[in-house]
């Protein structure tokens, strides 16, 4: 069972209504790409268009940490859930009425990702507060689980309502999916007071943050190599549509296997983390997974069978997922309760702050070598960046 940690009632409501409404996002991401490709056949703005979404978590996540400390999380997180119905609402009016172009989904994708940005930290560091230190790396795990089991569930439902309705469906589903979540939290009776009783002022928690973390080396290197990973290896998943297009010849019904196929092997990789209890050896462990994700994009990259692809796909989710899990509970853990979302944020912002570049960078490089060469060679980096950086953090392993 997935409540067998001492998950809380709480949490467990918390946990459904996020599944509801990371189906809404996964059907939503998946329309809104076949979109975009289908109006550019570009990957270059395709990468741009994901790139619009992310910047926000560069520029405004460390806010987002600040917000954490200092104010009610579970009021936060209404507020943004509430916001979060309009850009997906827009753009479902914008394609009913048939005049949604590009710059309309890059504005929307921006309002998302503002949203986004001043959520992730809040939310992750309310979990931790709702189920203990003790429950952290199940309760992520769980998360995780929602997330990508909602990545295969998702995209099945929207490749449906593509192939036979109409994509705008999409949009206007996971408008009424945030429902739920706001809803759940305004019943939710655990308190999430303010982790700074008083302060010095905002810039000031930004510099204890970062101080925090630029004298704890281990903590340095551990995010350099979550940056690496965001800059070369994770954006992988959003050109997704190029690969159905271009390289297996197939249509949105094949992306909907890749992209199901991603989380197939995530929801495996939260399962295993949940049956698994607290990982003693965290840093073995991200090690292991650190290692099986750059290798098994490389294969996907040599690959043209769609049925090959999805094998090595499911292990890239299965393997990113149980690193990204396990680094965020070993940090956590690592990190004083006062700090907790700061620390979160800045991990956020080195996880989904850094990708704009990488979605710019392999849009660029695949116009011009192609999707299959472009990613080789950044997972061929990523490879051999991880192997030097992770030398750097198991030097001084404390947890």
């Amino acid at each position: 069972m997935i409540w067998a940690h001492g998950i809380n009632k709480d949490f467990r409501r918390f946990f459904i209504a996020q599944a509801i409404s990371f189906i809404g996002t996964w059907m939503h991401n998946m329309a809104q790409g076949w979109l975009v490709y289908s109006l550019t056949k570009s990957s270059l703005i395709l990468g741009l268009t994901a790139m619009a979404q992310s910047l926000p978590i560069l520029l405004f996540s460390l806010l987002g940490g600040v917000l954490a400390d200092r104010y009610d999380k579970r009021k936060i997180i209404m507020l943004t859930q509430a916001i979060a119905i309009v850009p997906p609402i827009l753009l479902y009016i914008l394609k009913e009425l048939d005049i949604v172009n590009i710059w309309h989904i890059m504005a929307l994708s921006f309002l998302m990702g503002t949203v986004q940005a001043l959520d992730i930290p809040v939310r992750q560091s309310f979990v931790t507060t709702v189920v203990g230190k003790d429950n952290i790396l199940t309760a992520i795990a769980i998360n995780s689980m929602a997330f990508h089991g909602a990545r295969i569930v998702g995209p099945a439902i929207a490749s449906a309502i593509i192939k036979t309705y109409d994509i705008a469906i999409c949009f206007f589903i996971n408008a009424i999916t945030y429902l739920p979540i706001i809803y759940v939290l305004y019943k939710m009776k655990t308190h999430t007071p303010p982790a700074i009783p008083q302060t010095k002022g905002m810039c000031q928690d930004f510099k204890d943050g970062l101080r925090y973390i630029k004298d704890d080396k281990q903590m340095t290197f551990i995010m350099l190599t979550v940056s690496l990973f965001s800059l070369l290896a994770l954006p992988f998943g959003h050109f997704l549509p190029v690969f159905a297009d271009k390289i297996f010849k197939t249509d949105v019904g094949g992306l909907g296997y890749l992209m199901a196929s991603m989380g197939v092997g995530a929801l495996m990789a939260g399962l295993i983390l949940i049956l698994r209890g607290n990982v003693k050896n965290k840093v073995s462990y991200m090690t292991t997974t650190g290692l099986c994700f750059p290798i098994a994009l490389i294969l996907v990259s040599v690959t043209n069978n769609i049925f090959i692809a999805c094998i090595f796909i499911a292990i890239i989710g299965w393997s990113s997922v149980s690193f990204l899990a396990t680094t965020n509970s070993y940090l956590q853990l690592k990190s004083s309760d006062l700090l907790r979302g700061r620390i979160v944020s800045v991990f956020s912002l080195t996880f989904l702050g850094v990708m704009p570049f990488g979605y710019t960078i392999l849009g660029t490089i695949s116009e011009f070598l192609g999707i299959q060469k472009t990613t080789f060679l950044t997972a061929t980096l990523s490879l051999i960046g991880f192997v030097v950086f992770n030398r750097k953090w198991k030097q001084n392993q404390l947890v």
